[in-house]
């Protein structure tokens, strides 16, 4: 980081978030929803058996399973939806910094 009191864009720094975000929605994508998908550990339910609250059990488990399903697509989505934010920054830098130069030079005239 730049300075006290200079302001400086870290391409770099950027890039690594982009890359530390890649690495946690290839776990998700590749390790955690193909456990819930078919033939994952957590795709069947447990075998609740015919005791008292085992029609609550099913119920509460194939909520559950459907809450946690739509949450990990909702953090799927974030993270793409950061990656490609922070890549429009990284894209955008250049043209921003020529703006924000031309900005100071005319303002210094």
């Amino acid at each position: 980081m730049a300075g006290s009191g200079e302001r400086k864009f870290d391409e770099e720094y950027l890039r690594e978030w982009i890359e530390l975000l890649d690495g946690q929605r290839e776990k998700l994508e590749n390790e955690l929803q193909p456990m819930m998908q078919d033939g994952g550990d957590l795709h069947k339910e447990p075998a609740f058996g015919y005791m008292d609250g085992s029609n609550t059990a099913r119920t509460n488990y194939g909520e559950f399973h459907s809450t946690v399903w739509s949450n990990l697509e909702k953090i799927r989505k974030t993270i793409y939806g950061l990656q490609e934010s922070l890549q429009k920054s990284i894209d955008n830098s250049g043209s921003a910094e020529d703006a924000n130069t031309t900005g100071l030079d005319n303002a210094a005239q």
